[in-house]
C-alpha cells in the first residue's frame, strides 16, 4: 500500500515539473521576472522529485535487506 501511494506521488510531482517546464504565456522579453520565478519553482520542483526517488529508493533497498535476511 506504502509503496503504491509513494509510486502515485512521484507520478503526480513528476507531472507537476513537467507542466511548470512548459514555456510561459507571458513573453520572455518582456517579463524577466515571471521567468526567473518560474526556474526558481521548477528547481524547487525538481529537489521535490529528487527527494521522492531518493525515499522511494531507501525504501526499496530496505525491504530488500529485510527480505534477504529473514
Amino acid at each position: 500500500m506504502k509503496k503504491r501511494i509513494l509510486s502515485i506521488l512521484l507520478l503526480v510531482t513528476i507531472m507537476i515539473t513537467q507542466i511548470s517546464f512548459m514555456p510561459s504565456t507571458v513573453g520572455l522579453a518582456e517579463n524577466v521576472n515571471a521567468m526567473s520565478q518560474q526556474i526558481d519553482t521548477s528547481i524547487k520542483l525538481i529537489l521535490v522529485d529528487l527527494f521522492f526517488i531518493l525515499y522511494s529508493l531507501k525504501f526499496i533497498a530496505k525491504r530488500k535487506c529485510s527480505q534477504t535476511y529473514s
